[in-house]
């Protein structure tokens, strides 16, 4: 059903739209008094137009866009919202690179913005992005998708390092084009979640040592990935406890070539739920009886991995097994 937004709300602060899709951007720009906008569009027949529309918004604070349409970027829009302090775009498809170089320019001159959610797909916006002190300092989520070209992966993380305020990354479909596997340079303090889906050239994730208040991880279909912490990295007594001491959901997806989460026992003091699914060559996981007694509430694979797994004594394989959860096949 087309969604028509009418400007009889024209007394409204707030305006929440999901998934709708809008035939007609008439009487949106008449909301002067909206502050906060959040629109996920389905499909929209004409951006130009709700582009136009949404430059009159003089007051708004908060806006938040999806869009699921390709190619879809808002150009000459967020350079007119004077007030605007938090802004979230995401948009699926491909993008043209020199548009969403002008979308990131546009960004950055942004006078009051302080908050920022954003999907970059071209390496020339990426670019423009980590020469940008500015948008450094206000990114709070950032996600990477099938950026094209070599992309210095010791770079990225270390200006990486520089958004002290980022909480979420998503890396996705960067097959052959960038090396995560350095770690040195990387300090993620604010870190919550990440979600890594088809990155084909990364062995391990060793740098996310460094993100002390990551919640939530999520490794999917990343078939070069040996190693969650490498384990060539020898961890004393106490820095046991640093490593994912936030952590409290794991899940791990078509990894084929995994074999480790880390060598040694982890203490995963807040962990409470690993997924592991086709990962047939993780045959042991770095637990120990603590952690049963622990946050952790449930274990779920595939029955044939579980009885493949090894564990350090049938004690400790009993203590875990109540949480355990078959996966089914689909």
């Amino acid at each position: 059903m087309g969604y028509k937004i009418s400007n009889t709300l024209s007394q409204l602060k707030v305006l929440e739209l999901l998934r709708v899709k809008i035939v007609s951007t008439e009487g949106i720009g008449g909301l002067n008094l909206l502050e906060y906008l959040s629109l996920n569009v389905t499909a929209l027949m004409n951006a130009s137009d709700l582009w136009r529309e949404l430059k009159n918004l003089k007051n708004l604070r908060f806006f938040r866009l999806v869009v699921r349409d390709d190619n879809v970027i808002p150009l000459g829009l967020i350079s007119n919202l004077h007030k605007l302090k938090v802004f979230g775009f995401t948009a699926v498809g491909v993008r043209d690179e020199r548009e969403e170089k002008e979308f990131v320019k546009e960004l950055e001159c942004s006078s009051n913005l302080e908050e920022l959610w954003v999907v970059i797909t071209t390496k020339g916006a990426l670019n423009k992005l980590l020469n940008s002190t500015k948008l450094q300092s206000c990114i709070y989520g950032l996600a990477l998708h099938d950026v094209g070209g070599q992309v210095n992966g010791l770079l990225l993380l270390a200006i990486m390092s520089k958004m002290k305020h980022m909480k979420y990354l998503e890396l996705s479909d960067l097959k052959n084009e960038i090396d995560l596997s350095v770690c040195d340079t990387c300090r993620l303090s604010m870190l919550q979640d990440i979600y890594i889906h088809d990155c084909n050239t990364i062995r391990h994730l060793t740098w996310l040592k460094y993100a002390p208040l990551l919640q939530e991880l999520y490794v999917l279909c990343c078939y070069s990935i040996e190693e969650v912490i490498n384990g060539e990295i020898i961890l004393e007594e106490d820095e046991k406890d640093t490593i994912f001491p936030s952590l409290e959901v794991l899940i791990l997806r078509k990894l084929p070539n995994l074999w480790s989460i880390h060598e040694t026992i982890l203490s995963f003091p807040s962990l409470k739920s690993i997924h592991v699914a086709d990962c047939e060559n993780l045959k042991k996981l770095p637990f120990d009886s603590n952690l049963a007694k622990a946050k952790l509430r449930l274990i779920k694979g595939f029955q044939e991995w579980w009885d493949n797994l090894e564990w350090d004594d049938l004690a400790t394989k009993a203590t875990f097994h109540s949480k355990f959860l078959e996966l089914q096949p689909l």
